[in-house]
């Protein structure tokens, strides 16, 4: 039995791990430098009339690439399923002239 699941797994944990402590300094430079910028008449979340919300466009971009991931997954699910479970492997070639291995008793 492979390893390969509980290797990801722990990849990801600590992967994301990081990732999220990235993300909180960002937000904590973020806010420490709005804190010491004077008030402005504009706001960030201010739009123009018929434009969308700086919301909106997030949500809007993270609905399409869960839906793109999710086809992909279904997509990788049925190719893994139609695949032969077992594949041989390709004969070695050197010098355009396949290779058959040695017996070790030879060696």
């Amino acid at each position: 039995m492979s390893n390969y699941g509980k290797f990801i797994a722990e990849t990801t944990d600590h992967y994301f791990a990081a990732m999220e402590a990235a993300q909180e300094n960002v937000l904590k430079s973020v806010a420490t430098f709005s804190a010491s910028m004077p008030a402005s008449p504009m706001s960030f979340r201010a739009t123009l009339p018929g434009l969308p919300t700086v919301e909106e466009v997030s949500e809007a971009s993270f609905a399409f690439a869960q839906k793109l991931l999710n086809q992909q997954q279904s997509f990788m699910q049925k190719l893994v399923a139609t695949a032969p479970s077992e594949v041989s492997p390709a004969p070695a070639v050197a010098f355009g002239k396949v290779v058959t291995p040695k017996s070790k008793a030879a060696n």
